[in-house]
């Protein structure tokens, strides 16, 4: 399913301040094999709805807008930025 068919779920209990969704995107760029393995709950009702996975869905739709360049502060390492940027180009894949 792609990213830009979800909606983010309206009635999350869960509020996430700058700093923890900073380290989330962080998290997701830095440890992207990490994303399948936790997966997104999604109404099946046809309504696209996260049920869960509500700050990963957040920090998805925040990737697909940041540029690479943006990675230089996020990942210090080498390969950890060559991973950011495969997830960068997924996400941007699925959003549309």
């Amino acid at each position: 399913m792609k990213i830009s068919e979800l909606k983010a779920n309206p009635n999350n209990p869960r509020v996430v301040k700058d700093a923890k969704f900073a380290k989330a995107v962080n998290s997701l760029l830095c440890f992207p094999k990490m994303l399948p393995k936790r997966k997104m709950i999604i109404d099946r009702q046809g309504n696209n709805i996260t049920l869960g996975g509500n700050v990963r869905f957040r920090a998805i739709e925040h990737i697909a807008k940041i540029s690479p360049a943006t990675f230089d502060e996020l990942c210090l390492s080498a390969g950890a930025k060559e991973d950011a940027i495969a997830v960068w180009e997924q996400v941007r894949k699925t959003k549309s």
